[in-house]
C-alpha cells in the first residue's frame, strides 16, 4: 500500500496545541517534540518489561478474525476482543478517562496515520504512547473537523495486543500489536461492536516543520 497524502494534517501535539482542543492530553514534562519521537522496540521491552521475542501481528495474514474468534498462524488463540476484556492488572479500560500520574508516561510510539481500504488520503491521526503498566494514552486528531479527543486504553501482557479508544466512547475499539507500533507501518483492526470488524493500516508520520506532516522515512 502507498503511503496516504497528508498535506491536509497540520498537528505538533505540543502544548500550544492542546491548548487549542481542550480535553486533549498532554503530559506535564514532554517537550512538543517528544510525541513524534518513536520508541524502539528494545526500549518498550525493556521499559515495560515485555519479552526481547515478541509476536508481531498481521492482521489479514497471520492473524484472521473468523466465526467470532481470533485465529494466530492457523491456531484459535482467543474469542473476539478478549484481549480488550483481560486488561493489565490496575490498568483502565479502553474509554475510560481515568488519567495515570503523568510522570509514569515513560514510552511514546510516535504519531500515525490510520486509512482503509484503498483510502490514498488520510483525516484520522493518532498519537499514542504508554506507560510501564501498560496504560495507553494520547490524542485523536480528525483532520477533516479539525477536532481532537484525546485517546485511552491499555495492553494485554499475556497476548501483547493493546486496545485503544477515542473520548467517551466505547465503539469503536483500535487494536494493534505492541511491537508492530515501533514499525513505520502496520496492519490493525477496527471492532465497531462485537459484529462488525474493519481492517485498516497505520502509517508512522514525522513531525511537520512547515505545517504538513510526511511519512516516517525508511530506517528512521
Amino acid at each position: 500500500m502507498c503511503v496516504p497524502d497528508l498535506s491536509v494534517t497540520q498537528v505538533t501535539f505540543g502544548r500550544a496545541w492542546c491548548g487549542r482542543y481542550p480535553g486533549t492530553w498532554f503530559p506535564g514534562k514532554w517537550a512538543a517534540v517528544t510525541a513524534w519521537t518513536c520508541a524502539a522496540w528494545g526500549s518498550v521491552s525493556s521499559s515495560c518489561g515485555y519479552p526481547e521475542e515478541s509476536t508481531s501481528y498481521d492482521y489479514g495474514s497471520s492473524v484472521v478474525y473468523q466465526d467470532d474468534a481470533v485465529y494466530v498462524n492457523g491456531e484459535r488463540v482467543s474469542g473476539r476482543l478478549r484481549s480488550m476484556r483481560n486488561k493489565p492488572r490496575r490498568s483502565p479500560t479502553p474509554g475510560s478517562r481515568r488519567p495515570p500520574p503523568r510522570k509514569t508516561i515513560g514510552c511514546r510510539w510516535a504519531v500515525f496515520a490510520m486509512v482503509s481500504g484503498e483510502e490514498t488520503t488520510s483525516n484520522n491521526i493518532f498519537q499514542l504512547a504508554i506507560n510501564k503498566a501498560g496504560v495507553i494514552r494520547g490524542n485523536y486528531y480528525n483532520a477533516l473537523t479539525d477536532s481532537a479527543e484525546p485517546v485511552t486504553g491499555s495492553v494485554d501482557k499475556k497476548t501483547q495486543r493493546a486496545a485503544w479508544t477515542v473520548g467517551e466512547k466505547k465503539s469503536p475499539v483500535y487494536e494493534a500489536g505492541i511491537l508492530n507500533l515501533t514499525n513505520e507501518q502496520t496492519t490493525m483492526m477496527v471492532h465497531y461492536g462485537k459484529e462488525r470488524s474493519q481492517q485498516a493500516t497505520l502509517f508512522r508520520i514525522e513531525k511537520p516543520e512547515d505545517g504538513a506532516a510526511q511519512p516516517a522515512k525508511e530506517g528512521q
